[in-house]
């Protein structure tokens, strides 16, 4: 595990840390999971975050050797409860994958500058499954308008995935609700919290919660809080 571990630390080192810029929000496409999903509300099996992103690449896991780049994609993330499956798909790289069982949490910090040369503490929670697999979430520590990263390993791939909205489906109202990751801390980051409940919680045997975990106030009004 440890040799894993030092690999997606290789990873978080590599990123490519790319400044904020200015945006306009546009309609997001429909998702055909969403059909009849007042019925997976009520039994509370599930729940699924969208995450829109720019500058997208497919790496090789091991060379880091670039395959394919995308200026956009949509990834959605599921998690299955009964099933204790973590269930991620890819709109423009088309991938569709499922990690099954248990994970390995590990949270590590790093510094490293932007393109402007600004200096920033990093920080990155790994969750790490067998055969070199799992996914990391990574972002700044402090206040920024640096973009998150989700990266995703796979069948021998890295998949570098830089965010600029977050929603999860609210199945109460059938709706799609936004989550803010970048006007805010790392433990006002939406997606970094989802991350810790929905998989450290759930499917991490070494996950322990920290102070700040604790201390986070819960919402029941926010979907983000009760889905």
């Amino acid at each position: 595990m440890g040799k894993l571990i030092r690999k997606f630390f290789l990873a978080f080192a590599l990123i490519v840390v790319l400044p904020y810029n200015a945006f306009t929000k546009v309609p997001l496409t429909d998702d055909p999971f969403i059909s009849n999903g007042s019925s997976v509300a009520a039994e509370k099996k599930c729940s699924k975050i969208r995450l829109t992103c720019v500058n997208v690449e497919k790496n090789e896991n091991n060379s880091k050797r670039t395959i394919s780049t995308l200026a956009t994609d949509i990834i959605f993330l599921t998690v299955y409860y009964d099933l204790e499956k973590v269930n991620i798909k890819s709109e423009n790289f088309g991938f569709d994958i499922d990690f099954s069982g248990y994970f390995e949490f590990q949270e590590k910090t790093k510094q490293s500058k932007d393109t402007d040369g600004k200096l920033h503490d990093f920080t990155g929670d790994f969750y790490v499954h067998a055969d070199d697999e799992g996914l990391a979430y990574i972002r700044t520590k402090k206040k920024s308008l640096v973009k998150p990263c989700l990266e995703i390993f796979h069948n021998g791939y890295e998949y570098v995935f830089n965010i600029m909205f977050a929603d999860i489906y609210d199945f109460d109202n059938e709706k799609w609700a936004y989550g803010e990751i970048f006007d805010t801390n790392q433990w006002g980051d939406k997606v970094k919290k989802y991350l810790r409940e929905q998989i450290g919680h759930r499917f991490c045997s070494n996950y322990e919660e920290s102070l700040e975990d604790r201390l986070t106030v819960h919402n029941s009004d926010d979907p983000w809080d009760n889905n």
